[in-house]
């Protein structure tokens, strides 16, 4: 379970978690997009109960997250990877297409947008993180990186149907655009009533 902002507070602890924030430009396209996608997506599935949206300033695409840290693991984390984006130059990735974790058939619980571009650069880079942290305690990912943004976060059973097959096929080519990535950024997630609000508390920008 999830503990508040005040719980965290008194605690003594922030809820942490490293990744790449979508641009402004970015994410005003990708509004559009779901202002079409969403009601289909919802119909196509029986209706939007069980279906949590994720809100559009809470989009990103999650490097490492690390839950609740103390003021001194948080100075650890800052200074590891202060010291290796040093060395991770710039890349690019292209916004392309809609999918689901598990696929259509199996019942999904995740709906994502998927990433192409120099997505080998960026696994690469991650993969390098997860080392470097691994050495300041930090244990390493067992599933491995693919770079995706959730979307929606399916809390119910969805039988599978011919209807939301045909829904992603859609848009499973669907381009949003390219996204320029120089910076990577440690965010603290603070849970709210109104639901989780994420604060930016330190940039590390790429290598020049």
């Amino acid at each position: 379970m999830e503990i508040t902002g005040v719980e965290a507070r008194e605690r003594g602890v922030r809820r942490l978690f490293l990744a790449i924030p979508l641009s402004k430009g970015l994410r005003e396209e990708l509004a559009l997009f779901l202002q079409r996608f969403r009601p289909r997506f919802e119909t196509a599935t029986g209706g939007g109960g069980g279906i949590s949206w994720v809100p559009l300033q809470n989009l990103h695409l999650t490097i490492k997250f690390f839950g609740d840290v103390g003021l001194s693991g948080e100075r650890r984390i800052v200074e590891a990877v202060e010291r290796y984006v040093r060395d991770v130059t710039p890349f690019a990735l292209d916004l392309h297409g809609v999918g689901t974790f598990p696929g259509a058939s199996r019942s999904p619980r995740v709906v994502w947008f998927g990433c192409r571009g120099q997505v080998e650069e960026v696994t690469t880079a991650v993969e390098g993180l997860e080392y470097v942290l691994e050495r300041i305690g930090w244990a390493r990912e067992k599933r491995g990186f693919k770079p995706h943004l959730t979307i929606a976060r399916i809390r119910r059973p969805i039988p599978a149907s011919a209807t939301l097959t045909s829904l992603l096929d859609d848009f499973r080519d669907e381009r949003f655009g390219t996204w320029p990535v120089d910076e990577w950024t440690l965010f603290r997630s603070e849970l709210l009533a109104t639901g989780a609000v994420y604060h930016a508390v330190h940039r590390f920008p790429l290598a020049r």
